[in-house]
């Protein structure tokens, strides 16, 4: 979009929302578009023709087997572009495999050491985590379930979801699922 002045010259359009922009130069001259493109890529750091990213599946001991086991079509953790992705995780006691059973205090207390123990085996730790999602059967769970939460995130606690779940088949109450730095 330009305006003329009046004699007639073209002048810049500027928006008013960038006015450091007003005495800049164009980028190229007429013609030289694709040069000038070409010599801004040149100086950028080489991405080696890559357009996606790596991802790592980790085997988490203990999580992994009863995930294959139950034939979900899922990975208990990732990793991928510097950050860790671990699937919501159950109450599952880390030593035995099975599920605890409990009230939701005891659910969750569970559920939050099996995914510090996921996030510990893909080489990341409770410190790093950047978001959480809670999911639980009842929205009632609420209080309950951040008295045991506060204890594993006291100081710097990460971005979190809440989510009531109203239709689960599941025989556990709760699921949390969590993104940390790798």
């Amino acid at each position: 979009m330009s305006g003329r002045t009046e004699r007639g010259a073209k002048e810049r359009y500027v928006p008013r929302f960038l006015p450091t922009l007003a005495n800049a130069e164009p980028l190229a001259h007429k013609g030289e578009g694709k040069a000038a493109f070409r010599r801004c890529r040149d100086k950028l750091p080489a991405n080696k023709g890559r357009t996606t990213m790596d991802k790592e599946v980790i085997e988490v001991p203990v999580m992994s087997a009863k995930v294959r086991a139950l034939g979900l079509p899922c990975s208990t953790a990732v990793r991928a572009n510097g950050f860790v992705f671990i699937s919501a995780t159950p109450p599952v006691d880390m030593v035995t495999g099975e599920m605890v059973r409990g009230d939701i205090e005891t659910q969750t207390e569970a559920s939050l050491k099996a995914l510090k123990h996921c996030l510990e085996a893909a080489g990341s730790c409770l410190d790093k985590v950047v978001m959480v999602r809670i999911y639980a059967v009842n929205s009632g769970f609420y209080n309950a379930i951040n008295r045991v939460y506060a204890k594993y995130f006291a100081t710097n606690p990460p971005a979190r979801s809440f989510v009531p779940v109203a239709s689960w088949p599941m025989e556990f109450d709760i699921e949390i699922e969590c993104v940390a730095v790798a």
